[in-house]
Formats: C-alpha cells, sequence, structure tokens
C-alpha cells in the first residue's frame, strides 16, 4: 500500500499534538496547526517566523541537555521540559525526538513531537479517581461486615432497655433516638455499598422538606450542634423528588455534620429549599459561616478520601458519597466559598409539582 504526499500532509496538518522539523542550526523548517496554537500562535507561519527553536525554550539549560542527548543517543523518548508561550508564559511538555543525519551519518536536522503535560495530568487524575473509587468500593464491603454486627448488637439492647422501661419514662427519647441513629448508620453503610456497585436503591416520590427536618431532628442534641444557630428557611408548597429515601436522608445529615464540622460549633448554620418552575428543579443550600474552603482545595472537595479536616477528624468520604448520590438522582452539587467568611453547597434535583 502506497501513501500519498497528500495523506502525509493531511496527517501533519490535522494531528493533535505538535509536530515540527528544525535544522541543525535550530531554525524551524515546519510546525502544525496545533502545535502553533499550543504555545499561543495564530498560526504555524506565525510561529515559523520566530526563526529560532532556541527563543521557545524556557530554560536554555533544557536545550543544551536534549541536544547533547538526541545527537549521543539518535531518538529521545518523553524528554519533560518546559517551553515558552507567545505570551511569555510557560507550559510543561514532554517531548519524543529524532535526530535526522544524512548518508555520512552527521546530524542535519530534528523532528519531534511535542504532548501537552495538562492533558497527561489530567488522564493521571482521572484514573487516580477511579483507582479511589474502586479503592472505596472495596473498603464499603470490609465496613458493611465489620459494622452491621455490633450495631445489631446496639439495636437489640436499646430495644430490651426500652421494654424495661415504665410508660412515659424520659430515657425512652434518648434510646429511641439511639435505635434511629444506629439504624442510619446501617443505611449509610448500605448507601456505601450501592455507591460502589451502582445505582440498585429502590426510589419513591420524597418529601425532601420533610427529609431534611426529620434528620436534623437526630442530631439538634448532639454536642456538635448545640452553640450552633440553625435557620431553617423551607420553601412552602415544594415538589417531592422522585428517589431513595435512604440516599437523600444521608446527603441531609452529611451536609449539617459538615457544615457544623466545619464551623467547629460557632456559627449559623442556614437550610433553605426552593422550586424553579422555569427549570423544574427543586434546590437545597446549605450555608455555613466557617473558615470557607481555599481556591486550591475547591476542586477536590469531592474527590474520595480527600478532607481539609484535621487527622482523625474526617474521612473524606461525606462530600464525595454525597456528590455520588445526587448526580445519580439526576441532579447537580455545587459549591462557593469566601475564604475566612463562609460556604454555600447548592443541590439541585428534578422536581415534581403535587
Amino acid at each position: 500500500m502506497e501513501i500519498s504526499d497528500k495523506s502525509y500532509r493531511r496527517f501533519f496538518e490535522e494531528a493533535r499534538e505538535m509536530l515540527f522539523i528544525a535544522d541543525r542550526e535550530g531554525r524551524l523548517l515546519a510546525v502544525n496547526p496545533y502545535g502553533a496554537g499550543l504555545l499561543g500562535y495564530a498560526s504555524p507561519q506565525e510561529l515559523l517566523a520566530v526563526g529560532s527553536i532556541h527563543q521557545l525554550y524556557y530554560y536554555p539549560q533544557d536545550e543544551k541537555d536534549f541536544r547533547k542527548r538526541i545527537e549521543q543517543e539518535g531518538l529521545i523518548r518523553n524528554y519533560e521540559l518546559t517551553l515558552r508561550k507567545k505570551d511569555g508564559g510557560k507550559i510543561s511538555v514532554s517531548l519524543t525526538g529524532n535526530a535526522i543525519r544524512d548518508g555520512s551519518g552527521e546530524v542535519v536536522g530534528y523532528e519531534g513531537i511535542v504532548r501537552d503535560f495538562r492533558e497527561r495530568k489530567r488522564l493521571e487524575k482521572q484514573l487516580l479517581h477511579l483507582e479511589r473509587l474502586a479503592a472505596m468500593g472495596k473498603l464499603s464491603a470490609e465496613l458493611a461486615h465489620e459494622i452491621n454486627n455490633p450495631l445489631g448488637g446496639i439495636l437489640m439492647y436499646a430495644k430490651l432497655a426500652l421494654e424495661d422501661l415504665p410508660e412515659g419514662d424520659a430515657q425512652a427519647q434518648r434510646l429511641e433516638k439511639i435505635s434511629r441513629l444506629a439504624t442510619r448508620c446501617r443505611m449509610i453503610v448500605r448507601g456505601l455499598l450501592d455507591f460502589g456497585r451502582g445505582d440498585t436503591a429502590e426510589r419513591e416520590w420524597v418529601d425532601v422538606n420533610q427529609t431534611i427536618l426529620d434528620m436534623f431532628d437526630l442530631i439538634r442534641d448532639h454536642i456538635l450542634f448545640r452553640p450552633v444557630r440553625v435557620e431553617m428557611k423551607l420553601g412552602g408548597n415544594l415538589p417531592r423528588v422522585w428517589g431513595n429515601r435512604s440516599n437523600l436522608e444521608q446527603v441531609a445529615l452529611n451536609m449539617m455534620i459538615n457544615a457544623a464540622e466545619a464551623m467547629e460549633g460557632q456559627g449559623t448554620l442556614t437550610i433553605e429549599t426552593g422550586y424553579s418552575k422555569e427549570e423544574s428543579n427543586f434546590s437545597m443550600y446549605f450555608k455555613d459561616t466557617g473558615p470557607g474552603i481555599s481556591k486550591e482545595n475547591l476542586n477536590k472537595i469531592f474527590e474520595p478520601f480527600f478532607t481539609t479536616k484535621k487527622r482523625g477528624k474526617g474521612t473524606g468520604l461525606g462530600l464525595s458519597i454525597s456528590h455520588g448520590i445526587i448526580q445519580k438522582h439526576g441532579g447537580s452539587i455545587q459549591i462557593k466559598s469566601r475564604p475566612g467568611e463562609d460556604t454555600t453547597f447548592l443541590i439541585q434535583l428534578p422536581g415534581r409539582k403535587r
């Protein structure tokens, strides 16, 4: 099979990596459109007008080291270096280059492929995320076996203690809360398993306002919430949400606990719900007056096992699991934060008017 010059030209022009050819002195002879754009130039002609490839190296030592190695070895793969963009900025790349030799073996030029490190880092980050999810799935299965048995014991003894109490005893309410919280723990473990396996949870029409109130009732007496001021602004006549009740309870619980922990028991937690007719979306806002989240951590906040809490204060799973649950319900979860002032989580879910 013969490949025409036209095919070579099309490959060169349409490649999604930077391709270049330079002579022995470093003058650029050819570069493809993608390569020009990668370095911030409007066209290959504009980049070729730069003249010398030397000007594209951000650190001169990179060029010296690369030329020495390529002339000695002939072919260099994935050589990491930094190039200079048109605006003077820098970009990290990997360069695979080959020395072009004449009939006598003398080096007369260079050709190579330049790959943007940002794409590689994006893929590495995606792979790491998948690995963490797989690890979390395995961990949740192990947790289920380790936690369910003692939870069963807690539930059994709480029930026995309730049966021994006379009717109207003041301790009964506390024991009932112990039972409800232990049951919630079982649901959380089951949620972890569902998160690792996929969406297998049964669904129904859920009153999210009532879900928020029920979850807050479980934790309002916790020492973490005693100094916290909680403002409920739950909208009236809101739609129900088609979802798994246990999963949505878990999201509400995670959001409230996360806010209280961020504030370390001092501040105001505002919980607001509403409905947008235009978008047919049910909205939940959880706003705390905690220390906020730095810009560099905002993009990591939903990653499994990532936490800004002190060692031993958090697993880094609550927000990740909540994010997964909301996505499986066809919704979205967004975060806005002002370091030193507040953080707001906005959750939107498809809703239906009653």
